[in-house]
């Protein structure tokens, strides 16, 4: 027991010496049976303390796992796509739109709201392009682009239509984050995720993203990035709103959590992406004073489509009442 501890219990001891000044033995007696009982409390505290990190530990590693897996789930619809292309040297536009709609994109890939096919088309053969998918796709289809890069990354194809149509026909090669992205999946040939953008059919101008899973025309991943860009059929790609991504998936660990989501390796105000109770809404300067209110907290970083982002968890009062 330490002297702070112990301090107390000598007060205690004293005051029943001097009530029964004849009684040592009860004075001793006491003193020992509150020593003891305080380091008692001292180990329970102790004990309860170590519990609730645990208890943490477990929610947060939970959250993370979860938040890791929903967020890169929907690379598995997209290889589900390029299986059909795999089986067949021509897709439809109905098949296409067939195999999106055969998929409740809700609930299987929060946050996903359609899947498209991005196509690579050299600036030289653009007109040929464009008179080849009006024909196939009617005449309203037309590209959408700004700036002289070479090639084009063009949406041929997007699923449902009606909902994402600002997307058809754009160029995702004229912005930069988005060019940067579809160009390393090709060469990598391995699921892409884009920086943090703006989607052109997102009328709420949220945070979104574009997941990019690469389309060949051999039936395996070509062995070099060079052989990958003379081999690249067209990329598939899924666009997300990260708000939706996140929206309810922590109703089963309760309200005991709080989570936020970076971009990058370290939680810096500028590469915020989610926060779950705003917070840090200010962007001001984060730091460990701005969790001091909170029992505990913890940063993990997450694997996602080629980037790494940060998750930092934290309790709430309501975990904190439970201690």
């Amino acid at each position: 027991l330490a002297a702070g501890d112990a301090e107390p219990a000598r007060r205690a001891a004293l005051a029943l010496a001097q009530r029964f000044p004849d009684r040592s033995d009860v004075a001793t007696l006491s003193f020992d049976t509150l020593v003891a009982t305080g380091a008692i409390g001292v180990a329970v505290r102790t004990s309860t303390a170590s519990e609730a990190r645990a208890r943490f530990e477990r929610l947060s590693e939970s959250l993370v796992r979860a938040a890791e897996r929903r967020v890169n789930v929907c690379v598995y619809g997209l290889k589900g796509l390029r299986g059909v292309y795999a089986a067949s040297d021509v897709v439809t536009r109905d098949e296409f739109a067939s195999y999106v709609a055969s998929r409740d994109l809700l609930s299987e890939f929060p946050g996903v709201i359609g899947m498209g096919l991005v196509e690579p088309v050299a600036r030289a053969d653009l007109d040929a392009f464009v008179e080849r998918e009006r024909l196939a796709q009617g005449e309203e289809f037309a590209v959408k682009s700004s700036g002289d890069l070479d090639p084009m990354y063009i949406i041929r194809l997007i699923e449902p239509r009606s909902s994402n149509l600002p997307a058809w026909g754009f160029d995702v090669g004229s912005e930069q984050h988005r060019r940067a992205a579809v160009e390393r999946a090709i060469e990598t040939g391995e699921p892409t995720i884009t920086r943090p953008i703006t989607l052109v059919q997102d009328e709420g101008n949220r945070i979104g993203f574009l997941y990019f899973v690469p389309l060949y025309h051999t039936p395996t991943t070509p062995p070099t990035p060079e052989e990958r860009r003379r081999q690249v059929r067209g990329v598939l790609y899924a666009p997300i709103i990260l708000e939706q991504v996140m929206a309810g998936f922590t109703d089963d660990i309760g309200d005991y959590l709080d989570f936020e989501v970076f971009d990058g390796t370290a939680a810096r105000p500028e590469a915020i992406l989610f926060d779950l109770d705003k917070h840090l809404s200010s962007r001001a300067e984060i730091s460990a004073s701005r969790y001091e209110d909170r029992m505990f907290w913890a940063t993990n970083v997450i694997h996602v489509g080629g980037r790494e982002w940060t998750i930092v968890t934290s309790t709430t009062p309501t975990f904190d009442a439970t201690v």
